[in-house]
């Protein structure tokens, strides 16, 4: 499991490599798809966070608040956070010198392979789909409220019965 904050600087540094643009609602799109994908496949969270339901899909409250202000804009530069020892700024990333790490980044690049050509509104329909743990959640929630979690279990269940098609 690592930090969301090291998932979704993972897209960011692969959209600026690429120079192919990333929003934030594509960003926080694709960190939901991996983490789906991971669970669905290996059976355990790509991220440390719980994921929430909102008004346009799943989202992941911290990565929202490192991103919002960039708007509909495309994201320029990766998330930093404070190492608490040092008082320095850290740019998250997961560590690519471990099997459980290389295994996240090839996920990872497969999400972005396969998704990446997606607007941040198409990838937010797609969340949406009838039976998605999304839709379950949105659907079931009075008063429809942003901040509803989805639960772990029904990401893992979803992805998996995607997998096995």
């Amino acid at each position: 499991m690592y930090p969301s904050r090291a998932v979704a600087n993972e897209f960011i540094a692969i959209s600026l490599a690429k120079n192919n643009p990333v929003t934030p609602m594509k960003l926080l799109k694709l960190v939901y798809f991996a983490h789906g994908w991971h669970l669905g496949l290996y059976g355990r969270p790509l991220i440390d966070e719980q994921v929430e339901a909102w008004k346009y899909g799943p989202v992941v409250r911290s990565i929202y608040d490192e991103v919002k202000n960039y708007g509909t804009n495309t994201i320029s530069s990766m998330i930093t956070t404070i190492d608490e020892d040092s008082l320095q700024r850290e740019v998250p990333r997961i560590d690519s010198s471990t099997p459980a790490g290389m295994q996240a980044l090839s996920l990872i690049k497969r999400v972005w392979k396969v998704y990446s050509s997606h607007t941040g509104i198409k990838l937010s329909n797609m969340t949406h789909q009838v039976g998605s743990p999304w839709f379950i959640v949105w659907n079931k929630t009075e008063p429809l409220l942003n901040g509803t979690d989805i639960p772990t279990k029904l990401i893992e269940d979803h992805f998996s019965e995607l997998a096995n098609g």
